[in-house]
């Protein structure tokens, strides 16, 4: 196995991928390899937008969601030259809800920035989880992203202590680095939900089995972890209990200015758990079960 700067760049049996946001003409040679089988290729259903069917489909979900929570533009992307590389993380298993183990290459990975003058770049991470060993139905998606803050940070505020000297670290992009107003994992949970809702016809809404809404669905408040072991302990976020479906908040927030005993290398990590948007349509629609 080697190593590069967003985790693991290859590890048998997982299948990695680093996508970046405008490398659409590589990624598609890609998926004629990796799209059979995969589960990982089909298209979602993305906030504030019909169902995407690009080529990326769900290669670029968590850098889709970087944006959102980030409030990064496409302008921003293009002005202040920089992109963002998604590390996908692909393997048999585990399942939904199922403990991640402390050796499992998703886990020992960190999102992080690129800095180098040349190559400007946000790293993030996903892990799509499944309902079934087949893996054709994704439940949820676990996105290891960045918060807005240490992307605005300026770019050489810290100094590395390596090999007996000291070095300057780049860290973060500068305050033009993003244009928008960053949102929050709920926030982004719930525009996900909603525009899947949206999606439906008059007659599907009527005839759901949950309704957008209503108290029938409802998200459950923030669940924010403060280590990644707490991040990435077995949990199904889409739950049923007396005719109410529940789609839980799982966030990870280590805001730049924590004292954090890990190190540096966790400060700035904003990661969320999203529903997987196909899956939340199948249960409002009565066709997928909640597992």
């Amino acid at each position: 196995m080697t190593a590069g700067p967003g985790g693991p760049t290859r590890q048998s049996p997982v299948v990695l991928m680093r996508v970046g946001r405008r490398r659409v003409a590589v990624l598609a040679t890609v998926l004629v390899v990796l799209g059979a089988g995969t589960g990982v290729a089909r298209a979602y259903f993305a906030p504030g937008a019909a169902q995407v069917s690009s080529p990326e489909g769900y290669f670029s979900f968590c850098a889709d969601r970087q944006r959102d929570t980030a409030g990064i533009t496409p302008a921003d992307l293009t002005t202040a030259n920089y992109g963002i590389d998604n590390y996908v993380y692909d393997t048999p298993g585990p399942l939904v809800g199922q403990d991640l183990s402390g050796a499992d290459p998703f886990v020992l990975t960190k999102s992080g920035i690129q800095n180098d003058g040349a190559a400007r770049r946000v790293l993030t991470g996903q892990r799509v989880e499944y309902a079934d060993a087949g893996r054709t139905t994704p439940v949820q998606v676990r996105c290891k992203m960045r918060t807005q803050e240490s992307l605005l940070r300026p770019e050489t505020e810290k100094q590395r202590f390596d090999n007996g000297t000291f070095s300057t670290v780049s860290w973060g992009f500068g305050p033009s680095a993003t244009s928008l107003p960053g949102k929050s994992c709920r926030t982004v949970q719930d525009e996900i939900v909603a525009a899947v809702w949206a999606g439906l016809s008059p007659a599907e809404q009527t005839a759901a089995v949950y309704k957008y809404g209503t108290p029938s669905l409802v998200l459950g408040p923030q669940s924010l972890s403060t280590t990644g072991s707490q991040w990435t302990l077995g949990e199904k976020i889409v739950t049923v209990s007396l005719g109410v479906l529940t789609i839980a908040d799982r966030t990870l927030n280590a805001p730049v200015g924590t004292i954090n005993p890990i190190g540096d290398r966790i400060l700035g990590a904003y990661y969320c758990t999203f529903v997987a948007p196909e899956y939340i349509r199948g249960i409002f629609l009565g066709t997928q079960p909640v597992v």
